[in-house]
C-alpha cells in the first residue's frame, strides 16, 4: 500500500492512496476541517447547498 499525503502548516490538505494492485482506494481534500472524496473505496455522499466556511 502506498499513500501520499500533503500538508500545509502542519495540517492535511489532500491525499491519495493505492493498493498493491495499483487501484486507487483513497483520494481526498480537506475543506473547512472536513474531508471530502474517496476513502476506503467507498464514495462519499454528495452535499447539496452546503456552505463551506
Amino acid at each position: 500500500m502506498i499513500q501520499q499525503v500533503f500538508y500545509e502548516n502542519g495540517k492535511e490538505i489532500s491525499g491519495k492512496g493505492w493498493r498493491e494492485n495499483g487501484k486507487l482506494y483513497m483520494s481526498f481534500v480537506m475543506k473547512g476541517g472536513r474531508r471530502y472524496g474517496l476513502f476506503n473505496a467507498n464514495l462519499c455522499y454528495s452535499l447539496v447547498k452546503e456552505d463551506i466556511k
